[in-house]
């Protein structure tokens, strides 16, 4: 029998697609993570932690979309998703310093009443 890396990615694919075979799984992911991680890298501007979670994210689409992956395309299907993906991971981003801004804001308004009051109270108005 032929060992994993022996096996061209068109068998491992099937082989995880219809058995869930997590061996033929795994010699995907090794096969493909960096390539994976070097598009992410890239299309989340060089931000590493957001490119490490867009790579898992990644794989875990692929981990359930396997079956309909086409094996003669498998790195183009991948490279895809990372857009995909890494967009994701922007938007993401954006709407969480979008709503950091908004609490600091709040957070710096509510000061302001806090010491308005306290003048307020000096002059017991």
């Amino acid at each position: 029998m032929a060992s994993p890396t022996d096996t061209d990615d068109s068998t491992l694919l099937q082989r995880y697609a219809s058995t869930g075979d997590q061996s033929a799984f795994a010699e995907l992911a090794n096969r493909y993570v960096d390539f994976v991680y070097a598009a992410a890298l890239r299309q989340t501007g060089w931000n590493t932690a957001n490119a490490a979670d867009v790579t898992q994210a990644i794989f875990l689409v692929f981990a359930r979309r396997a079956g309909t992956v086409d094996p003669k395309s498998l790195s183009v299907w991948l490279h895809r998703v990372s857009g995909y993906a890494a967009a994701n991971a922007r938007r993401a981003d954006a709407r969480r310093r979008r709503h950091e801004r908004e609490a600091a804001t709040q957070r710096s308004e509510s000061t302001m009443e806090h010491d308005d009051f306290r003048r307020l109270e000096r002059w017991k108005i």
